[in-house]
């Protein structure tokens, strides 16, 4: 189970209380395996972005599955928040230079049904501009259409997560925390679902930097070849 796994990773630091944290979002998630190569804050990032979740600074420290209900709505009137004077409201999405988001996405793991042996899957965005591959490695077992489903949202991801925005909010919205979803309006009455990446707070002005959180992107498994043999019979 990946809040068992996650526990068991923290547990290892003697400097960690595991009151401080939160995985009850992670329980039922099933794990095959990983390999315990590397450090538990390198294992815990490789899971985050195996199984999408979040790591929310609260109290207690919050471990949150992506793709969640959304927290609230934010209407375009209480955006612009500012201190001493109104700052810049939410006009719409800023978008990152398309040609440098990769067009590929390639994931190297251990193939479950190849003895471990590791395999590659890629996801494409159907488009010939930015880089033509971008190869990523995870420590953590899947089977073929798992990784396939994982290099898709890899992909797609880095698209949706490519339309930024960024503005303060009024103590009004002092339950947002990094990692949540909301659903907010521009000045031209669209609206988005943006989750929440950096927050600063002074002065009463609680300034957040967002982007696009498309949940269609969350892929769990794709269409790929599943022809592997073990060699090894234990």
């Amino acid at each position: 189970d990946l809040a068992a796994i996650v526990n068991a990773e923290l547990a290892i630091n003697p400097g960690i209380n595991l009151a401080d944290y939160d995985t009850s979002d992670l329980v039922g998630t099933p794990v095959r395996g990983f390999t315990a190569a590397v450090s538990p804050a390198q294992t815990i990032k490789q899971l985050a972005d195996a199984f999408y979740f979040d790591v929310v600074p609260a109290n207690p420290i919050r471990f949150v599955l992506r793709g969640g209900a959304v927290a609230g709505a934010i209407p375009f009137a209480d955006t612009g928040a500012g201190v001493d004077a109104s700052d810049k409201p939410f006009s719409g999405l800023k978008r990152e230079n398309n040609d440098e988001i990769a067009a590929v996405r390639g994931l190297k793991y251990p193939n479950v049904l190849q003895d471990y042996e590791t395999g590659f899957e890629r996801g494409d965005r159907l488009t010939t501009e930015g880089p033509d591959l971008r190869v990523s490695q995870t420590l953590v077992v899947f089977e073929p259409p798992e990784a396939k489903g994982r290099a898709i949202t890899y992909t797609l991801d880095a698209r949706s997560g490519a339309h930024t925005a960024s503005f303060g909010l009024s103590d009004k919205y002092a339950v947002l925390e990094p990692g949540d979803s909301w659903t907010v309006t521009d000045n031209a009455d669209s609206s988005y679902r943006l989750r929440a990446l950096r927050l600063s707070y002074a002065d009463g002005v609680r300034q957040i930097d967002w982007a696009l959180d498309d949940t269609s992107a969350l892929v769990q498994t794709g269409t790929t070849s599943i022809d592997y043999t073990p060699s090894i019979v234990v």
